[in-house]
């Protein structure tokens, strides 16, 4: 069966970088069934792919809603630095 892929990369210094990884990674070490994610870091460059198998409409979903949750924890995170002026 095809896998249904999106990439998330983020930039930035390199304790911001760290940080959004260590906020991230404990959710990503055991995916959902069908599910895989694969990270990396490398000089102030965190990268998320997520993949699904399952049908092209589950995937589509499965993969958006995941992308969503990635990006709602930038989000926060970055409020959090911002509020303590970091």
């Amino acid at each position: 069966m095809t896998a249904t892929c999106s990439h998330v990369r983020v930039a930035g210094g390199q304790r911001y970088i760290e940080a959004l990884y260590a906020s991230l990674h404990p959710d990503n070490m055991e995916p959902a069934r069908g599910m895989r994610i694969s990270e990396s870091l490398v000089k102030g460059v965190y990268e998320v792919e997520v993949c699904v198998e399952n049908g092209l409409r589950d995937s589509l979903k499965t993969v958006r809603s995941t992308v969503d949750e990635i990006l709602g924890l930038i989000t926060m995170l970055e409020a959090v630095v911002d509020a303590l002026g970091a």
